[in-house]
Formats: C-alpha cells, structure tokens, sequence
C-alpha cells in the first residue's frame, strides 16, 4: 500500500512539474513574440477591413487603394478585437476601420466561435500572445480543456515563428482569400431540395456583440473612423432567414455607427463561390466598384446608404 502511495504521489509531482514547465514555457515564448513581433503596415495603408470569411474573399485590397484586408475565416469579433487594438496602437496611419456584421454575426452560433471545441485552439495558436488577461479569463471560464490545448497549439507555434524568424503579425493574421470555385447552381438545388423555413425567434450571442462594441470604443478612443458593412450574399442564402433580428441589432444597439449595407450588391452566380462569398471574379468586380465609391466620396455623404444605393441603381 505504501508502495502504491509513493507511486501516485511521484506519478502526481511528475504531472505538477511537467505543468509547470508547460506553463511557463507558454509565458516565455509569449513574452518572446510579442516583444520580436513586426505591427507595421506600409505607411500608405489607412483602412482596415476585419471580419469572418465574408469579407476575407469580398475585398481584393490589391485593388482599393491604401486598404489592408485583415479578415479571416471563423473569426468572432472577440478575435477581430485582438487583431485589431495592436494594429491601432502601432499604425497611426490607420484612419478608417471597416468591420463586417452580417447575419450569422449577430447570432448565437458565434459563441461557439469564441470558445467551442472547434474553434478555440486554432484560433488561440494564432492570437493567444496578444489576448489580454482578461480574454484570458473568459476562455478559462467557459472551456478551460478548450484553453490547454489552444496553449499547447499556441507554444508550437510560437516556437516555429520564432525559430523561423517569422514575427509579422499581418502576414500571419489575415489576409484578401483569392476564392476560385464557383458552387452556387449546386448549393440552390440543395435547398430547393431540402426546404428552409425562415427562423424568427432566433437569440443573439451576447459575448460577440460585447466584443464588436468594444472594438468600435477602442477604435473611438483612438480618434479612429469606423464603420459596419455587410459584403454581398446570395438573395437564396438562408442565413437570411434572421434579417428582422440583424435589422433590429443594427438599428437599436449600433445606431450611433455607421451601416454600410452591400447585401444586394448585383452579382452573378458565376461570380460566387458559395451562397455567402464571392469568388476571385465576384471580388473583383466588386472591389473596383466599392474602391470607386469611397473615390467618388462614400465616406463624405451625410446619408451614406442612399449614395450606395442610387450607385447600385436599387
């Protein structure tokens, strides 16, 4: 017995020791990056665009002007935050920040991106050195298993960037997605198929909507512009089936911020991937489009949704 006792109290100083080093590990190689990591974007970028997968393969900023795409697919606003507050606090450039809301945004499915299984490694091995203490602390409390192996995938990483010399934070954060496939004939017969009913009593998540507020008071505080946007969907795409809580998030908690809605943009199948994005053809097209609007004075008009509709011709 008392062998048995030694064994699970060496077995257990094993585990505590093996911990710790993990842990501390972790600090060092955060500290390591942060304190390596190149913020800077060319001195002649001052626009931002942050967001999910939409605007990631909406906006082709090789072709609107002085503008860097930071969109990245699977990203709640809480991530977006900590992409973000870095750029501002070390480009004084940045002078505008576009932030994508669309439909599924608002919804409670993006608690799930902040901390669900499916998301909180991959993502924390990407921005855990920049999340605050407490980020931290949010994650610990809603999936502290989720939190270890998003700190074991962020040492990894850590190391690889550093032994590889690879510190630029926007390289490595987001970027314009250059999308080739075109789906959308396919994805229509499937919901002719298999029919959707349009949902109304659908909740918002809380946690990413407080993150969305937060980045736009930072952006405030920094003196910074910022306006919300929603990039082209497909009129079929049943994420739309929520419009009248997206309408009602926008117009009562966002109110005080302007919207720039791009929804009806005209797109052709052809130029969609899928029901949500635009292929390389569709962001073409549309970025020339939306980089003429801003020349043209978008961000000077004092009703900003009509300019943009006279422009589409609705």
């Amino acid at each position: 017995m008392k062998k048995f006792l030694n064994n699970i109290t060496g077995f257990t100083t094993l585990l505590v020791i093996l911990f710790s080093v993990f842990i501390v590990g972790s600090i060092v190689s955060n500290e390591s990056l942060r304190a390596k990591t190149q913020y800077k974007v060319s001195a002649n970028i001052d626009k931002i665009l942050i967001g999910h997968s939409h605007p990631e393969c909406a906006y082709n900023d090789t072709i609107i002007k002085n503008c860097k795409n930071m969109a990245s697919s699977g990203t709640s606003y809480f991530y977006n935050y900590y992409t973000l507050k870095p750029l501002l606090n070390r480009n004084e450039n940045i002078k505008s920040v576009f932030i994508e809301i669309t439909n599924n945004q608002v919804d409670s499915i993006m608690t799930g991106w902040i901390w669900g299984n499916e998301y909180l490694p991959f993502k924390y091995q990407l921005y855990g050195p920049f999340i605050d203490s407490d980020g931290v602390s949010l994650l610990f409390d809603k999936n502290p298993m989720g939190l270890v192996n998003g700190i074991k995938k962020s040492l990894r990483q850590n190391i690889k960037l550093i032994v590889t010399s690879n510190y630029s934070f926007v390289e490595n954060r987001g970027a314009y997605r250059y999308l080739v496939k075109s789906n959308v004939e396919n994805e229509i017969k499937k919901l002719e198929t298999n029919k959707i009913k349009a949902t109304n009593d659908m909740h918002t998540s809380e946690y990413n909507l407080g993150y969305l507020e937060k980045i736009i008071n930072y952006c405030q505080s920094r003196n910074v512009n910022v306006y919300l946007m929603r990039s082209p969907i497909h009129k079929k795409h049943p994420m739309v089936s929520n419009e009248k809580l997206f309408q009602k998030v926008v117009k009562t908690r966002f109110a005080h911020v302007d919207f720039l809605d791009f929804k009806d943009f005209p797109i052709e199948n052809s130029e969609f991937g899928d029901l949500g994005h635009l292929n390389f053809l569709g962001a073409k097209r549309f970025s020339h489009w939306f980089n003429g609007l801003i020349d043209n004075g978008l961000l000077l008009q004092s009703n900003k949704q009509k300019f943009i509709n006279d422009n589409m011709n609705i």
